[in-house]
């Protein structure tokens, strides 16, 4: 290998197997799993196997990646911490300092994808929603989210088909110029564009189907987040929360 070729190469960590007591749980995970959140990862364990993807770091002996995984993984191997019940599993074991450790168990909490529901909706018709933790009444609120004919293109798939919104993936891409000149002309807007687009945002709503609910979806980082929200507009915190938005819109007092 070449020096450019080393130089080049990115660091990797190494899978291997070891024993559940190796691991300690890290005590400054900013992430918070509930117990149902722990008891749906069992099952789908339990369905579909243990995939990987556990990081541990070999100097403190913390985990950084993968504290809802190995507490399902506890529960299904009933350890309770005793040579007895000792089980081995696969982690991705890596060698980072104090401080190199905590940044990245900061950076896989707060960097954490959000799901894209309206994508999600696409193609829920073809999977078990349950088996990944939804209720039937967020299956339902999820399906509500399938465009209608009217604002969405047919994704041939063969003998199938599923309804996709329509992308601008094939216009170029806007400079600084044109963002700059569209803000600003979005500042002029007429009083006869907005009544136009409150009128546009009122039809497609029409076009729905009849049965659908109208709602609005809100996601947290993590439970703080959502304990937050529900101090500052007056609402207690509770499993599969839904409230009427007309409701919400008086607690805000606007």
């Amino acid at each position: 290998m070449s020096k450019a070729d080393n130089k080049n190469q990115i660091r990797q960590s190494e899978t291997r197997q070891i024993q559940r007591s190796q691991i300690h749980l890290n005590p400054y995970n900013p992430k918070r799993h509930t117990d149902k959140q722990v008891k749906q990862q069992v099952a789908n364990i339990k369905a579909n196997g243990y995939l990987g993807g556990i990081v541990w770091n070999e100097a403190s002996g913390n985990l950084i990646d993968g504290h809802r995984r190995v507490q399902a993984l506890d529960i299904i191997n009933k350890y309770d911490g005793t040579d007895g019940t000792d089980y081995t599993l696969k982690v991705e074991a890596v060698n980072f300092d104090e401080k190199t450790e905590l940044e990245q168990l900061t950076y896989m909490a707060v960097g954490n994808s959000k799901a894209d529901y309206n994508l999600i909706a696409q193609y829920a018709e073809l999977i078990d929603t349950t088996a990944v933790g939804m209720t039937d009444e967020e299956r339902t609120q999820l399906l509500s989210l399938v465009p209608t004919t009217t604002d969405a293109a047919i994704v041939d798939m063969g003998a199938d088909f599923i309804t996709a919104p329509v992308n601008d993936l094939e216009k170029p891409e806007a400079s600084f110029e044109d963002i700059a000149r569209q803000r600003e002309e979005a500042d002029h807007a007429t009083a006869d564009t907005i009544k136009a687009k409150k009128q546009r945002n009122a039809d497609v709503i029409s076009n729905r189907n009849a049965d659908a609910k109208c709602y609005i979806m809100l996601s947290f980082a993590n439970a703080e987040e959502l304990q937050t929200f529900c101090e500052a507009v007056g609402i207690f915190v509770e499993e599969n929360m839904t409230m009427n938005g007309i409701e919400l819109l008086g607690k805000l007092d606007l």
